[in-house]
């Protein structure tokens, strides 16, 4: 739907005075929208509370910073205004509260008349002028003067926005220049709820002959803190992809590789594991030809890359086959533990062995303490020897005590309330991830568009990325169907697989 079908149209006059200068004019969206900046951390003013909508547009009114507002999105009676526009800065989204409305200012170029007069004899009248240095009226902090629509314009809150050189389109104040190639670059800091983009459809990727992630997956750290890469597995472009240079807005990206080792294609892989403590060996789940490609080294050609677990192309229950595997991980003793997706159960692969030895599951999916549902993210917990799978159908999250003399018995310790949204509740969690300083449990909760984390034997968790109530969307705040994340070793960031709008996010954990 064209955005503009969400409006209508009204004038509001500030009662104070009726002259025009203070005349606003605001498209209206319908009910159940609110308004979803693209950085919020720099573009929300303040929130109010007044009896009604009507009062909410007269505040925005009176405001001479603000251009956007809603009213009753998040909270009974809250006015939020904000800086921005609708489009680069900013969308409509659906709201779940029924009522809830929001507004964009009309402005006109009338109000800028005096833009470039001398202050003695202008801009007094004016809230959206100030006087500058030079005596001269000049545009409000935070906009800049459009020459072709002779108005003061929102500038720019977020890296990799179009601008125009010498027009100061750009939010100095968040560290954003115009490039040479006329986009908005620099650092913008990641908050807790607004991600960075990293990566997304447009970006250059060496190596490949289309531009862009078309559906990230499986994601791994490389490097160390304050150098850090990433690996992304990209399903539907049947490669995996190296970014570097992420703590920039500028990342490079490059194929790592597309080719198995019998010279096919890699056909949907999904997952990917990075042993760190072994010269950066890489495992991948080629999930679609039903094994684990292992890159020693993370070598693509000395050596080639070798099928350590499965039977290529030939899915199956049997302990030399795999179902459409995905979540992959080692433990202690380097052996492989697969969740078998389409088996149901989750695979242990000694090194060097030719069939595996099922953990759980029984091949066909169930709900009890020894049954799985389309297990999709392992984790593996060194210090305590403990296995996390993300049992998707089940909308839980299990642990496994893999030193327990019934290491085939789950534990649930997240979710397991049934499909929902609620705090207590997950919607088909495809990943998982454990804090080894805090044991807190961060969860992909795929169908709720969200990243959740559970704090140690707490009974409900938090949201630290995504929309609490499980809404999806394209803006800073949103994600669609997330699916893997991964989390830097000093747990500041979290980066995300942003699968459903086909890009890299990243997040700062507080």
């Amino acid at each position: 739907m064209d955005i503009w079908s969400y409006f209508y149209l009204i004038s509001i006059i500030n009662l104070v005075c009726s002259q025009d200068i203070y005349q606003s004019k605001f498209s209206l969206s319908i009910p159940g929208t609110l308004y979803e900046p693209a950085n919020n951390d720099a573009q929300y003013i303040i929130s109010v509370f007044v009896s009604s909508f009507m009062q909410c547009a007269i505040q925005c009114n009176w405001n001479s910073k603000c251009r956007v507002f809603d009213y009753g999105a998040m909270q009974s009676n809250e006015c939020r205004l904000f800086e921005g526009d609708i489009g680069v800065l900013g969308s409509i989204g659906m709201s779940l509260v029924p009522d809830s409305k929001g507004g964009l200012v009309q402005l006109d170029p009338f109000l800028f008349t005096q833009y470039g007069q001398a202050c003695s004899s202008a801009c007094v009248e004016s809230r959206y002028l100030q006087c500058n240095n030079d005596s001269v009226c000049d545009c409000m902090p935070h906009t800049y003067w459009d020459t072709f629509w002779k108005m003061c314009l929102p500038q720019m809150t977020v890296a990799g926005a179009w601008c125009q050189s010498g027009v100061n389109m750009c939010r100095e104040d968040l560290n954003l220049t115009c490039s040479a190639i006329n986009k908005c670059e620099g650092i913008v800091p990641a908050s807790a709820t607004y991600g960075v983009n990293i990566a997304d459809q447009s970006t250059i990727i060496e190596g490949d002959s289309t531009n862009g992630f078309d559906n990230p997956g499986g994601i791994v750290i490389y490097g160390e803190s304050g150098d850090e890469s990433l690996i992304v597995a990209d399903s539907a472009k049947q490669q995996i992809v190296l970014l570097k240079n992420i703590s920039s807005n500028q990342a490079k990206a490059s194929v790592l590789i597309h080719n198995g080792t019998d010279g096919t294609y890699l056909f949907y892989p999904s997952y990917l594991y990075l042993d760190t403590d072994h010269q950066y060996d890489l495992y991948i789940t080629d999930s679609g030809n039903n094994r684990i490609l292992l890159l020693s080294s993370m070598q693509i050609t000395h050596p080639l890359p070798t099928n350590v677990a499965g039977t290529f192309g030939a899915g199956g229950l049997s302990t030399s086959t795999l179902s459409a595997p995905n979540g992959v991980t080692l433990d202690n003793q380097k052996n492989i533990l697969i969740a078998d997706t389409y088996g149901h159960r989750i695979m242990l692969w000694s090194p060097s062995a030719t069939t595996g030895t099922i953990i759980i599951g029984t091949g066909d999916p169930g709900t009890g303490s020894t049954e799985l549902s389309y297990p999709m993210g392992v984790f593996f917990d060194k210090q305590q020897s403990t296995l996390y799978v993300a049992d998707s159908g089940n909308n839980r999250i299990q642990l496994l005590n893999m030193t327990a003399a019934a290491s085939d018995v789950g534990i649930t310790v997240a979710g397991g309330n049934g499909a929902g949204s609620a705090s207590n509740q997950l919607n088909q969690p495809s990943g998982v991830w454990v804090s080894p300083t805090t044991g807190a449990i961060y969860i992909s909760d795929t169908g709720n568009n969200r990243i959740q984390r559970w704090n140690f034997n707490a009974a409900e968790g938090t949201t630290v990325a995504g929309d609490p109530n499980g809404g999806s969307g394209s803006t800073a705040s949103r994600l669609s169907s997330p699916t893997g994340f991964t989390i830097n070793s000093n747990e500041t960031y979290l980066y995300v697989s942003d699968t459903g709008n086909k890009r890299i996010q990243r997040f700062a954990l507080t």
